[in-house]
């Protein structure tokens, strides 16, 4: 198959498709009828052209396009399947064998696709008798072949690639296949011309008899009811009365001894459709019967010969639809009121039709297959001596005087003069071509001679020639891979950041990378060759040149940290790295340096040493406020705390006094109730707002003590701390009928006491806020973590709610502060007490179900 995607359009190839696909639906437009029902599709032809010259899309279009018109011809849309599987299929197999033929590739579609889809969709989908279905099937394969001979013919003949496409290059065909060709053309044309007649001449015969059917029972049913039902009386119309006087009965037996064939039907008919008998019990049955109104009638050429043929609804092909038609034949019998009907079914003589087109259809395919064979035989005998002398005459001249050669012979005239002037010229030339072949022997012994004296001194030129070359290609090799090595050096320093150079042993500048040049606001040409002179002040230059002569003549790598004016004006304290390099003969060569810009770093750490003392500052100053304040607080909390118990006493000493005064009852008991009730309550209520503020002193006290406390960092063993924890607990412990489990802890580094306050915190905390649902189990464990260890206390209490996880840590915050003692410092020491020990501590805690509080430490050091 020719490929299709580099082809350039143009107006030509255009106006070609549109005739082609216009040809392709006037083909199936203009299908002209063989049969009744079968039409021969000229319009497949056209797509087969399109798909040599368009390739199979456009050739799958025109093929739907034109089969779309055979819902005019038969009713029904599926020959779009078949019709356009074709070109596609065709196109399929000539791509995966490119040598066989258009004819041979449409025979292979028909046969194992194109006529099972037909036995398909007309069995199962139509429901089309097999009959119907087996002689369409032949009928659309001998049409297929035919229109691929047809329109391979007209490729060949005509040029028709050469038309559409100019610059295409068009295949030759070969004899063989050309006379094959037209063979099979002189063969299929006149067999598909006598198979039409003949079936033609086969439908007349078969139908004619069916009307003689009709008009000999028709005209008996008028003979025979005339002479023996009416017995010569007529009346001129045919009423109730007369109904009852006639036999109906003897009537029914008259037309049922005339039917005999069971296939046709007669009525007897008054008054324009009543019915009076008949043979079919149905319309017997009927007061009125119009059995044209049954379906689309027509009038035959035969007069009162009626075509009735029912709706196409589903869609079926025409020739199913006409098997199930009807042929009427409407008698009027003479001098009676009354007419005879007669009804043929056209299907038993549609089938003998068939059965006929069937086996006219095998014959063809059969004739087919033979003349295929004959005129393979016939073509490549009549080929045979002219594909001889084609292979005997290339490289006519080299088999001249190599070889005999043996000339084909022929029964054809023209072939056989053709092949004589052939061998003619072969005898001149071979003469020739001798004469020529001495003298040449004789040249070549000439030239032989001088090419060997020649030869010896090419030798040793050529060998010197060689080595210069192989010279130069090693010093081009070795240059271009120097260069390559170069630019990716240059590159590669060039994608660093950093400021990079390079000097020899006097300290000139060899090289440097783009992050040089633009933090220096140099050039190459300001730099190259030249000293730190050209780039510093005097002082530091010679500071850098002291610092080169250093490393000189110690070798290795140097570091220091200098201050470089750069090209924004500003200077930058940078490290400055340098290291030596060598020569492969270890000689000193020169150095390389780069920069390390730590301004920003340098800042960075002069700020927060400056925010750290500040912070300190502001800390100290806050931790001396808060001590003070609690300090002077307490002494007024004192002085109230002992003027309310005083106050109690004095109550209870106005009350022995009341006692012993005699005072009206009235007023006697509203002192009492102020001396027992109001007085001691408001007393109760200051007591414990001074507990509650003392406490409160105490606890910012401590918050107090912590920052200036002194921190004593040393090796802990963590299972030895816990242990002493947990035994200073042991009678919350054993009052809660908690359970504390330890596993084996990794030791770590901090303050003892500071420690040991946080953990304490953490276990008494789980203690007070346990579930009373459940018994308390506390687990102590420790994972390794980097430089860290990770230490997690996990109780089952009450849990913490998200809302609240953040809060906790918060000074004097408590989770149920009636219900639980206490004063919300816990979790606010143990967190300072870690910032102060490079620590951490954190909480994971779900509502109702307990908490888990994380506590990390830096670990021992090995």
């Amino acid at each position: 198959m020719t490929d299709f995607a580099g082809n350039k359009w143009g107006p030509r190839q255009l106006l070609a498709l549109l005739l082609l696909m216009g040809a392709a639906l006037l083909g199936t437009i203009l299908a002209p009828q063989l049969f009744t029902g079968f039409n021969y599709l000229l319009g497949s032809i056209a797509v087969m052209l399109i798909l040599r010259l368009f390739g199979p899309v456009w050739a799958g279009v025109a093929a739907v396009i034109a089969a779309l018109w055979c819902k005019q011809l038969f009713g029904h849309f599926y020959p779009v399947v078949w019709l356009g599987l074709e070109p596609l299929f065709v196109a399929y197999w000539q791509k995966r064998r490119p040598k066989d033929t258009l004819i041979l590739a449409d025979t292979v579609y028909w046969l194992i696709v194109g006529m099972p889809v037909i036995f398909i969709l007309f069995q199962m989908v139509m429901k089309v008798p097999l009959l119907g279905t087996t002689t369409a099937a032949l009928m659309y394969m001998v049409i297929g072949v035919t229109n691929a001979l047809i329109a391979t013919l007209l490729i060949n003949q005509f040029s028709l690639e050469r038309l559409v496409w100019p610059g295409r290059q068009q295949g030759a065909v070969t004899i063989v296949q050309f006379l094959f060709q037209v063979l099979m053309l002189t063969i299929v044309l006149p067999a598909l011309l006598v198979l039409v007649l003949t079936g033609r001449e086969r439908e007349a015969t078969v139908k004619q008899k069916l009307l003689d059917t009709l008009e000999i029972k028709s005209r008996q049913v008028g003979y025979e009811i005339r002479q023996k039902i009416f017995d010569g009386t007529y009346p001129e119309k045919f009423d109730g009365l007369d109904r009852q006087k006639l036999d109906l009965g003897a009537v029914t037996k008259v037309l049922q001894g005339i039917q005999a064939n069971q296939q046709i039907q007669l009525h007897l008919m008054a008054n324009k459709g009543e019915v009076l008998a008949s043979t079919n019990p149905e319309v017997g049955r009927l007061s009125n019967y119009d059995p044209l109104s049954l379906g689309k009638a027509s009038q035959t050429a035969q007069e009162h010969v009626f075509y009735r043929i029912p709706p196409n609804n589903p869609p079926v092909p025409l020739w199913q639809r006409a098997g199930k038609s009807t042929y009427i034949r409407v008698y009027p019998i003479p001098k009676t009121p009354v007419y005879a009907i007669a009804e043929m079914p056209f299907a038993p003589y549609q089938a003998k039709i068939l059965r006929g087109h069937r086996n006219a259809l095998v014959a063809m395919l059969m004739y087919l297959a033979v003349g295929t064979v004959l005129a393979t035989l016939v073509a490549r005998r009549i080929a045979a001596p002219l594909e001889q002398l084609s292979k005997t005459t290339t490289d006519l001249p080299g088999k001249l005087v190599s070889e005999d050669l043996v000339w084909p012979s022929s029964a054809i005239s023209e072939i056989a003069t053709l092949v004589e002037n052939a061998r003619q010229m072969g005898h001149t030339l071979s003469g020739q071509f001798r004469e020529i072949a001495q003298i040449n022997t004789e040249l070549e012994g000439r030239v032989e001679e001088r090419t060997l004296e020649l030869s010896a001194t090419n030798q040793s030129l050529r060998q010197e020639i060689d080595d210069r070359i192989a010279a130069e290609r090693q010093r081009d090799h070795l240059m271009d891979e120097l260069t390559i090595q170069l630019r990716f050096l240059q590159t590669l320093m060039d994608a660093i950041p950093n400021p990079i150079y390079f000097k020899d042993t006097q300290g000139r500048y060899q090289g440097f990378n783009q992050a040089f040049g633009q933090a220096l606001g140099v050039s190459r040409e300001q730099v190259i060759g030249k000293s730190a002179d050209a780039l510093y002040q005097p002082k530091v230059a010679a500071f850098h040149r002291e610092k080169d002569d250093q490393l000189f003549a110690a070798g290795g790598i140097q570091q220091y940290e200098a201050d470089i004016l750069y090209a924004d004006r500003n200077t930058h304290t940078v490290i400055v790295n340098k290291a030596t390099y060598h020569t492969l003969s270890g000689e000193l060569s020169g150095l390389i340096g780069a920069f390390i810009d730590i301004t920003e770093r340098k800042q960075a750490e002069l700020e927060r040493d400056r925010l750290m003392q500040e912070l300190e500052a502001k800390n100290k100053e806050l931790e001396s406020i808060i001590y003070v304040s609690s300090h002077d607080l307490r002494s007024p909390l004192v002085n109230i705390q002992g003027f309310s118990r005083k106050l109690a006493k004095s109550c209870a000493a106005l009350n022995k006094t009341l006692a012993e005064i005699e005072l009206p009852q009235e007023s006697r008991d509203e002192l009492l109730k102020l001396l027992t009730e109001s007085m001691p309550r408001s007393i109760e209520f200051i007591t414990g707002s001074v507990e509650k503020m003392d406490s409160l002193l105490s606890g910012l006290l401590r918050l107090s003590r912590l920052g200036r406390a002194a921190i004593t960092i040393e090796n802990l063993d963590m299972n030895l701390l816990i242990s002493k924890i947990i035994n200073s607990l042991a009678y919350q412990v054993e009052s809660s009928g908690a359970r504390i489990t330890v596993g084996q802890l990794l030791p770590c580094r901090g303050d003892a006491v500071q420690i040991s306050q946080v953990f304490t915190n953490l276990l008494d905390n789980a203690i007070k806020y346990r579930s009373t649902d459940r018994l308390l189990e506390v687990r102590v464990s420790s994972v390794m973590c980097d430089d860290a260890v990770q230490y997690c206390v996990e109780d089952n209490g009450i849990g913490i709610h998200p809302d609240y996880q953040n809060q906790v840590w918060e000074i004097f915050h408590r989770i149920n502060p009636r219900d639980i003692p206490g004063e919300g410092l816990g979790l606010t020491v143990s967190r300072r007490i870690l910032d102060r020990l490079n620590g951490t501590i954190w909480l994971e805690s779900e509502e109702g179900a307990g908490s888990r509080f994380f506590v990390t430490l830096p670990a021992q050091r090995s």
